[in-house]
């Protein structure tokens, strides 16, 4: 519900146009700015509130007439302070309804591949599916498609996030395979797990020369 003195406000013509100030401030803090004004005093040289329009930002005004009733400076610093932090905080986000359902894997040998993949991951694979691919199913919504060439194969970057027990699982079975582990994408092969980004992160690059990622903490999403 809007504020009596929120709108008394804009009658008065002393702050702009009501919308647009809920619109920037959100309508508890337009509120808050209009009952606060009923606190103000008369002062020698006056304050005005206006809307800064290149920032979004309330920001003090000295006016060239006497004006009664205006903010006082700390009142104007406090409502300067609350608009930047509506400003500055993310607001609510739709849902993301983009999902990722396949993808080619690049494989001198498509099945040695598949089969490989899915060992290290434990996930199901199926030699022969839909096309000249190897699926390797790496979750309900997920498929690699690992496709044969010839000659050089481009190396590829696939990052799993997993929890800790698939984790723990990961390393187990790289481990029982003698596949080299390292902390980073294309350093050495230190058989060490980085745990510099708030979770653990492990690197390998089996099948066929690709950046194999595990970790346990997206660090591309902060």
């Amino acid at each position: 519900m809007r504020s009596r003195a929120l709108e008394a406000l804009v009658e008065d013509d002393e702050v702009g146009d009501l919308g647009d100030i809920e619109q920037r401030l959100g309508v508890g803090a337009a509120a808050d700015l209009a009952d606060a004004q009923q606190l103000g005093a008369p002062r020698p040289e006056p304050m005005a509130l206006r809307l800064d329009d290149s920032h979004g930002t309330v920001v003090a005004q000295t006016q060239p007439a006497p004006l009664v009733n205006r903010l006082d400076d700390r009142l104007v610093h406090g409502i300067r302070s609350l608009a930047q932090v509506a400003i500055d905080s993310p607001g609510p986000h739709p849902t993301m309804s983009v999902q990722l359902d396949h993808t080619i894997v690049f494989a001198r040998d498509r099945t040695a591949a598949a089969a490989l993949i899915a060992a290290i991951l434990d996930v199901p694979w199926a030699e022969s599916r839909i096309g000249p691919f190897t699926a390797v199913y790496v979750n309900d919504g997920l498929t690699f498609d690992v496709d044969q060439l010839e000659g050089d194969v481009p190396v590829q970057h696939f990052c799993f996030r997993v929890d800790d027990a698939a984790f723990d699982g990961i390393v187990a079975r790289l481990a029982a395979r003698d596949i080299a582990v390292r902390s980073t994408p294309h350093g050495p092969v230190d058989g060490k797990v980085n745990t510099a980004h708030g979770g653990r992160i492990v690197y390998w690059s089996e099948p066929d020369g690709h950046v194999w990622e595990a970790l346990t903490v997206s660090y591309a999403r902060r």
